[in-house]
């Protein structure tokens, strides 16, 4: 297998997992309104009934997130079997097997670990007792000289704590991000100085989740077991089994197999989570206690040069749901990441709302340097695709389509773009503002958390800022380099509007589509995320990028035979217009044998430039009396060198046939009733006649 190869498998298999997440990720907004919202509501309401319906939202909100893993179990199977029912109910089973053979596993392993020898502990008086640490059940046992047990406190919920033992007070102190092996230290009075406790953070703690005595292994418990799940569902659901066995046959067979890999996939995690673990919770511990600055700063960066391989997601999870801890003084409840730990009460966990300052200002200003840097015959027409993608962030957070505008006509623009997402990330760190959210960093976001957060005025002191600094950074580099961003290209080229699909027939669209990715035949899989559909072909030959962007994609990334195709926050409508006419569609929905991509064969003659077709006034007539007549045509323009862009008013009054007979060898139908007119190499002088002709 070359290279080339396998990194294509890799990435596709890796766009899957980045595609998978978003489901259960999905689910956050709702909870963190209900949780967010409701806390503020309970605590501020001043009428006992309006406090209930607070504490119930928040309660609602909360029973969300101590589900979380079994729903990322049930989010990643999904994503990989076309969201089967079965499958689902397979990692629920799963999941669940994997809690209780862990717990029972993974204590007899932690059996075998040679126990953390006692610490031996002064108080003020210089009496002693010793404390060690219980690996098994993740207690700290204060013991006096007899080996018993006088007093305990569970390592889950310290923060800072004491106990007091024997009339010794026995003070612990939380050390994250210090350098020490284990980041607990306990504080001997006798000798008036802090004594390591390595031992604390070394080894797999047995806790209740649901219930069932288990090794907590987070949302990557759930995430593992839905990846297990998903591949003996695609290997078994078609199982046969003997005559006597029948019942068992097919998806019947897929839960019973997935609770034999979950035990055996406890075995595996009893042996090799508890160095993962310590390894994850001291990244989580440097990230939020340690040096939060740099941390914030290289997540921005980071996460900004993965969102165009669509791998964004999966560097997200350990930020949002492990990043540092917090326990809940009300009710003892643990809870890790920086989402979990914010709607949680945990205000302070918010390090990430330097994301509001470059979504809601920096890129809305980018946008408008684009805009102003336009060639003056196209700044109507990118006023309309950057204005749209601009409130598009700045209300939602949502930047792919803004993003991928000049993405790749000008990647010099992202690579400043990404370092800017640090930077504001960082200084919105350093300045103290601490801002959560639960969908993007969008000012519906900002608007519902506010009351919850810690300085968020900060965000319209640093926004125009960070808005004066996007456009000139942007204006004097477009105009330096004389970089091709929307309405500076050379020629006209396709960018169509990012808008809605209005007045487009979805089976028109959706066949248009199709054949843009090579043909029906040519697609092995559709999947998609909140701004990209993701399709993965048979030949990467036969799909046709130009015609992806004409039909409205702000950019299209290739990566072996995977292409994302960003049409923004209606390419999960794009993907089940998709899957709904492939239901159906015949041998329209495929290009012609041997066609390497869509295109117009045109005739020899056609290819040769000439500077004028003697035609052409009688052609124009005619064309416009295809396209309904005079009064149905808005717009009249060439591009591409080859196409006639028209918009017309109505296009139900659109004569295929005439137009056939005039000379136009094919019709792309765009949103918004525009058409590309697919003419040759004379489509200039066809449009020259036509203004004419309409003018006259």
């Amino acid at each position: 297998m070359s290279l080339s190869s396998l990194w294509g498998k890799t990435f596709g298999g890796l766009q899957k997992i980045g595609k998978a997440l978003m489901l259960p990720v999905s689910v956050l907004p709702v909870a963190g309104i209900l949780l967010g919202v409701g806390a503020s509501i309970a605590r501020e309401a001043r009428t006992p009934w309006i406090a209930e319906v607070g504490r119930i939202m928040a309660a609602s909100g909360d029973a969300i997130f101590m589900i979380l893993p079994l729903i990322f179990a049930i989010g990643v199977v999904l994503g990989f079997t076309k969201n089967d029912g079965v499958a689902a109910l397979a990692a629920s089973v799963g999941y669940f097997v994997l809690l209780a053979a862990l717990g029972v596993i993974g204590l007899v392993f932690i059996g075998w670990m040679a126990p953390a020898e006692p610490l031996r502990i002064t108080g003020d008086g210089g009496k002693a007792v010793h404390v060690e640490y219980d690996t098994a059940r993740g207690n700290f046992l204060c013991l006096d000289k007899d080996g018993r047990t006088l007093a305990k406190l569970r390592a889950s919920e310290l923060n800072n704590g004491a106990m007091t033992c024997d009339g010794v007070s026995v003070a612990f102190v939380l050390q994250a991000g210090q350098g020490e092996e284990g980041a607990i230290a306990l504080y001997d009075a006798g000798q008036g100085k802090l004594i390591p406790f390595p031992a604390a953070r070394s080894r797999a703690e047995i806790k209740k989740i649901f219930g069932v005595e288990s090794i907590d292994t987070g949302v990557f418990g759930g995430i593992l077991i839905g990846l297990i799940s998903a591949a003996l569902f695609n290997r078994y659901y078609r199982i046969s089994l003997p005559a006597y066995l029948g019942f068992f046959a097919g998806k019947r067979f897929v839960p019973i197999v997935v609770s034999f890999a979950a035990i055996a996939l406890a075995a595996v995690l009893a042996v090799i989570w508890p160095p993962i673990g310590a390894a994850i919770r001291d990244f989580g511990d440097w990230a939020a206690y340690g040096n939060p600055a740099a941390a914030v700063t290289i997540y921005g960066v980071v996460e900004r040069m993965l969102l165009p391989f669509g791998l964004h997601h999966i560097w997200n999870v350990p930020f949002f749901f492990e990043v540092g801890t917090y326990v809940d003084p009300q009710t003892g409840k643990t809870v890790h990441g920086v989402i979990s730990r914010f709607f949680a009460g945990d205000y302070a966990a918010a390090i990430l709302g330097g994301g509001f300052v470059f979504k809601m200002f920096g890129l809305p200003a980018a946008a408008f340097a684009i805009y102003q840097t336009a060639k003056p015959e196209n700044k109507a027409r990118v006023a309309g695709i950057m204005g749209s993608a601009a409130l598009t962030a700045f209300l939602t957070g949502i930047t792919e389509p803004l993003e991928f505008a000049f993405l790749f006509v000008a990647p010099l623009l992202y690579a400043v773009h990404a370092v800017l997402v640090g930077l504001a990330y960082l200084v919105t760190y350093l300045l103290g503002a601490r801002l959560g959210y639960s969908f993007s960093h969008g000012f519906i976001d900002y608007a519902l958390y506010f009351v919850n957060d810690i300085k968020p005025w900060l965000i319209l002191v640093l926004g125009p800022i960070f808005a004066a600094v996007y456009y000139f950074v942007f204006r004097i580099l477009i105009l330096r380099f004389d970089l091709k961003t929307p309405g500076r290209e050379d020629e006209s080229v396709d960018i169509a509007d990012l808008a809605d699909v209005k007045g487009q027939v979805a089976d028109d669209f959706a066949r248009e589509l199709v054949l843009a990715f090579g043909g029906k035949s040519n697609i092995r899989g559709i999947d998609a995320c909140i701004t990209r559909l993701r399709i993965e072909v048979a030949a990467i030959d036969r799909a046709n990028p130009a015609k992806l962007k004409a039909l409205g994609a702000a950019g299209v990334v290739v990566v072996g035979n995977n292409l994302q195709a960003i049409f923004g926050p209606r390419s999960d409508n794009l993907k089940t217009d998709m899957e709904e006419y492939l239901r159906t569609a015949g041998a329209e929905a495929e290009l012609p044998t041997g066609a390497a991509a869509p295109k117009v064969a045109y005739q020899a003659d056609e290819l040769r430039p000439r500077h004028r077709d003697p035609r052409a006034p009688e052609l124009a007539r005619a064309i416009l009396a295809g396209l309904g007549g005079s009064a149905n045509v808005q717009l009249a323009e060439a591009c591409a060198e080859t196409r006639l862009r028209v918009a017309v008013v109505d296009g139900g009054k659109l004569d295929e046939r005439a137009l056939e007979a005039a000379g136009v060898h094919g019709i792309l139908r765009l949103p918004n009733n525009v058409l590309h007119l697919l003419l040759g190499l004379n489509a200039d002088q066809y449009a020259a006649e036509i203004k004419a002709t309409m003018a006259g």
